[in-house]
């Protein structure tokens, strides 16, 4: 559905229309005051309704931190395609087990595939090399690896505000045993991904890869 049509249809009754929905990782019924919510966020506002414009009830945190960040960064025409997310992203909130398992995917995606562009668009290509053929990350012992291994990498690159820099936040974020750690890992990734984009890397390509992990990790909408 398509923005507008979206838009229109929530914010003016949330009840019109909305027809309860599974997910392939939800455990909850479908929630309009949530899919309004999610709206909200894509249209950057915040309901006046509320003090704490904070996630919505049954959202992933994961994919709320990394939605939240793409909203507020990218350009106009990468977000209208944040749309086709806003179903998806209702009743996507999983165990504390499965946040894991994503915060380790987003920490990877940060890792492997978008500071070896970082690395490449300042002739790193070695180090570029080396990040892409780490372990994928999916346990402390991979994310320690990792973190190693991007750390010697940022080492390469001028300014503290670098993809690969956001890179090693999001592995160190992802193997932290509390839940404010590992939340922050998604948030790093996105960030990593716009550092990529001002170090010279193809905003277009940074936009599909964005959308193509979005993709991969929200729950399918049946």
């Amino acid at each position: 559905m398509a923005k507008a049509d979206t838009e229109q249809m929530i914010l003016t009754d949330p009840l019109v229309n909305l027809r309860p929905s599974n997910y392939s990782l939800s455990r909850a019924c479908f929630n309009s005051e949530a899919l309004r919510e999610v709206v909200l966020l894509l249209s950057g506002r915040s309901d006046p309704s509320r003090a704490d414009p904070g996630r919505p009830a049954g959202v992933s945190p994961q994919l709320f931190e990394f939605v939240r960040v793409f909203q507020k960064r990218a350009d106009p025409n990468a977000v209208e395609n944040l749309w086709q997310f806003a179903r998806r992203l209702v009743n996507s909130e999983v165990g504390r087990e499965d946040e894991q398992i994503l915060a380790y995917r987003f920490a990877d995606w940060a890792v492997s595939e978008i500071a070896p562009l970082e690395l490449e668009a300042q002739a790193q290509h070695v180090a570029a090399q080396r990040l892409r053929a780490q372990a994928p990350m999916v346990n402390r012992e991979t994310a320690t690896r990792a973190m190693l291994a991007v750390d010697q990498a940022s080492r390469l690159i001028t300014g503290s505000n670098s993809a690969t820099a956001s890179a090693y936040a999001a592995a160190f974020s992802a193997n932290n045993s509390t839940a404010k750690g590992i939340l922050a890992s998604s948030a790093h990734a996105a960030e990593a991904s716009f550092f990529a984009e001002a170090a010279g890397v193809d905003r277009k390509l940074l936009t599909r890869m964005r959308l193509n992990l979005l993709d991969q990790l929200c729950p399918t909408e049946l």
